[in-house]
């Protein structure tokens, strides 16, 4: 028995931050667990994954420069080395979660036992971003095209952020507008900003205020266009 990856090689560079690594445990199609942590990061705590029929998928985090990957099942450790870059590339996508002007402290709608916060949000939004460039990657790489994918804006750590943008927009008046009208506001407001770089950047933006209320004796939605009938500052909308 013995750990062997199918998608990345020891020694690899990647431009990835939360790369994917696809293996197996040899001739052992049985279930179990495997363990990964990345030993180049300091305080860095395992992180225990499923094998299911002799395969695994993990997600680890990496660090700018060299990594050390430990991988260890049962009695076999691999240890994998990655190495992150930034591309060269002056384009990335810039990351922005939206808080209105006036009594919005950028807590976003969730379950009582979630943590709503604004860092909470921020944290669940990279988080995100990276699997999105994580999933980029990866489909290019299905078809042909080699481990192709987006940069992500980053702090001076060269770690992927999300600001925070103080919209002059009331919460009672972005919950009276429709998503067309919400995304005219922003993208206007958004350029005309302090922010760096637009010309390099595609906005990839978050609004804290969206809410789903539900009024009393109204049948549960039975479809998206329901539930979207009963939400207040919403929209899911693109433009280049």
């Amino acid at each position: 028995m013995v750990i062997r990856l199918h998608n990345l090689q020891d020694g690899q560079s990647v431009t990835l931050h939360l790369p994917i690594l696809c293996g197996d445990i040899g001739r052992d199609t049985s279930d179990g667990f495997i363990e990964v942590s990345n030993i180049s990061i300091f305080n860095s705590s395992p992180v225990t994954w499923p094998i299911t029929d002799g395969v695994f998928k993990v997600l680890v985090r990496l660090k700018l420069g060299e990594n050390k990957i430990r991988l260890v099942h049962e009695c076999q450790d691999l240890i994998l080395t990655l190495i992150r870059y930034i591309t060269e590339r002056p384009y990335f996508v810039r990351l922005v979660y939206i808080i209105c002007g006036d009594d919005d402290d950028g807590r976003f709608q969730g379950p009582d036992e979630e943590d709503c916060t604004l860092q909470s949000a921020r944290e669940r939004i990279v988080l995100a971003a990276m699997l999105l460039q994580t999933f980029t990657a990866e489909k290019m790489q299905e078809y042909g095209f080699g481990r192709k994918t987006f940069k992500l804006e980053m702090n001076k750590d060269n770690e992927p952020f999300c600001h925070i943008f103080k919209s002059q927009l009331t919460l009672k008046k972005a919950h009276s507008l429709t998503g067309n009208e919400l995304w005219t506001y922003f993208a206007n407001e958004l350029m005309r900003s302090n922010f760096i770089q637009k010309s390099f950047c595609k906005w990839l933006c978050f609004m804290s205020f969206t809410r789903y209320q539900l009024p009393g004796g109204v049948d549960p939605p039975k479809s998206h266009s329901d539930v979207l009938k009963h939400t207040k500052g919403h929209a899911a909308l693109g433009n280049s």
